[in-house]
């Protein structure tokens, strides 16, 4: 039997590199699939598509929201030799994988010679890729809460899984640009410096991630193991119980709240860094260095975590972090073209942020045990899709934002930082979508998880406690 008291060494790595493939995954498709969109597929005669493409994704990512507890209800309801969450890793990693690298391709350049096909091309694709990803993605993550029990022991594997993902997350910024343009045609060597190669270092870069992504669902389903506790017992949901477990669960949905107005706005300062260095700068290379800040800052902050959680506390430790990041809008917002001030702003911004996505995961998986202990309905991946949910309408947002900064900033195919700043008011447009909406909503995500959000360490202790005396 696997021993929760022990966490074993080939979990913790196998559950990490899980984390790096998930995160060179979401990296991709939230950060730079929209710059792909914007600078390959539309220039200035067909802006008005791009808007489409934005608004469909927009709105799918949110209409999915009201469906994903159902994906959630029923991985809780498996019951297989492989557990109930790693069969739905590698089918969900399979198929949204491959859904991907289809998507960085323009079908022989349909959105010139066919756009309304290509929409209905793309918005079958990209149902299905969003779909499984929410799938793989909850699962994935809701197997925190069966290999670690207490909170002590969940820190350790998130610690596990965020190296994975602050990884990932680096070397995708430090990477992509030279592989795009490396397998561009004529090779980085013969490519402006302002722009971020063709339509085929595209289509390689999505390939690569592709392959990736899916190598490290097989690694998670070999390697880890998920742990055996009279605690982790639980009948089948129905569809009813799996809403009302989510309602129910007053913490869970302040945590959620809180969370996903906070993914507003990082993921929006996040996506629209890229064209920050290619518009505003004028240099798209150089923002492969903010992947060297992303990945020395992200090992350290991750490191930090588990003294940090256990000296502070996981809320008062959310809230330095959200402070430290807010800080970061002043460097960018005096950076102007200056490009080592933009730097201190990323190295603010990006530092706090594995440690601030750390103490929201680890607080999610703990309400698994007070949804239980309050409502009697113990919900592991019913609960652990709230995150992703939370991340999915957070990157629609996004994805509408930066499709607007597209077309109010002439940010399009064929644009360059000299165009755009032909007209100052396309500095003005950026400054307020890139600075002003992420930091009002950073401010508003910490107001609401001070004064609403209760549930810590000690508390969660008590609750372990009180369900085995109860199970007994």
């Amino acid at each position: 039997m696997f021993c929760y008291t022990t966490i074993v060494k080939k979990t913790l790595i196998c559950y990490g590199f899980g984390g790096f493939g998930n995160d060179v995954f979401y990296a991709i498709m939230s950060t730079y699939f929209t710059m792909f969109i914007t600078s390959q597929l539309f220039g200035q005669a067909n802006a008005h598509w791009v808007v489409v493409i934005t608004s469909f994704m927009m709105v799918l990512r949110i209409l999915e929201i009201f469906i994903d507890p159902m994906f959630g209800g029923i991985i809780d309801n498996t019951r297989t030799k492989l557990g109930k969450f790693k069969p739905w890793i590698l089918i969900g990693g399979a198929i949204c994988s491959l859904a991907m690298a289809a998507l960085f391709s323009d079908f022989g350049n349909l959105p010139t010679s066919n756009p309304m096909f290509y929409i209905v091309i793309f918005a079958i694709l990209y149902l299905i890729m969003d779909i499984f990803y929410s799938i793989k993605d909850t699962s994935y993550w809701g197997m925190l809460s069966a290999i670690a029990i207490n909170s002590r022991q969940r820190d350790k594997i998130g610690t596990a899984a965020r190296f994975g993902s602050v990884t990932a997350q680096a070397l995708t910024m430090i990477l992509a640009v030279p592989i795009i343009q490396f397998f561009s045609h004529g090779n980085a060597a013969s490519i402006n410096s302002e722009a971020i190669g063709d339509k085929t270092g595209w289509f390689f870069f999505g390939l690569i991630g592709t392959f990736i992504a899916f190598l490290t669902c097989i690694v998670v389903a070999v390697g880890t193991k998920e742990g055996d506790s009279k605690v982790r017992k639980s009948e089948k949901l129905s569809l009813l119980k799996v809403f009302k477990t989510i309602a129910k669960n007053d913490q869970l949905m302040w945590i959620a709240i809180a969370y996903v107005i906070f993914c507003i706005g990082q993921v929006t300062a996040n996506q629209l860094l890229v064209y920050f260095f290619t518009y505003v700068v004028g240099n798209a290379a150089l923002y492969s260095v903010c992947g060297v800040i992303n990945l020395i800052s992200g090992f350290v902050s991750v490191a930090l975590f588990p003294i940090l959680a256990k000296t502070l506390g996981r809320k008062n430790l959310f809230l330095i972090c959200l402070i430290a990041m807010m800080v970061s809008f002043i460097f960018f917002l005096s950076a102007g073209d200056n490009v080592p001030l933009a730097y201190v702003g990323c190295i603010f911004f990006m530092f706090p942020y594995p440690m601030l996505f750390l103490c929201v995961m680890m607080t999610i998986t703990d309400t698994v045990e007070y949804g239980q202990w309050k409502n009697g309905e113990r919900a592991e991946a019913t609960t652990l899709v709230i995150r992703p949910m939370c991340d999915k309408f957070g990157g629609a947002v996004s994805n509408g934002i930066a499709g607007l900064t597209a077309i109010l900033c002439g940010m399009n195919q064929g644009s360059t930082a000299a165009s755009v700043a032909v007209n100052p008011q396309n500095l003005i447009n950026f400054k307020i979508l890139f600075i002003l909406i992420p930091f009002i909503c950073l401010v508003i995500s910490g107001l609401i998880y001070w004064r609403k959000v209760k549930i810590n360490e000690a508390w969660h202790a008590k609750i372990i406690a009180e369900l085995e005396e109860r199970i007994k």
